[in-house]
């Protein structure tokens, strides 16, 4: 299925029986239709991922969250990916005109 037609579907749906206004409708929207796109790429990537340079982090004194930003989403370009596919499946999908 399309993905405006999708989108279009979502859309009507959160109009009329949610009683949204159309933006945040379309703002509600967008992220969950790209949803499974960013998943797929994050979890693909950090299937690679070794957990010991994490466990060595916090072993060592840092804590989890610290550990987590500074090694898993550094050395991970799945992040960086993921958001640079969905910026792209949104921008083809979604023909803005700007004038």
């Amino acid at each position: 299925m399309p993905g405006l037609v999708v989108g279009f579907a979502l859309l009507r749906f959160f109009v009329l029986f949610g009683n949204l206004p159309v933006f945040p409708g379309l703002t509600w929207g967008t992220p969950r239709f790209l949803l499974p796109y960013t998943v797929g790429v994050v979890s693909s990537s950090l299937r690679n991922f070794a957990v010991d340079v994490e466990e060595a982090a916090v072993s060592l004194g840092a804590p989890r969250l610290r550990a987590f930003v500074s090694i898993v989403l550094r050395t991970s370009r799945g992040v960086a990916a993921a958001f640079i596919l969905a910026f792209i499946s949104h921008s083809t999908t979604c023909r803005c005109r700007c004038s």
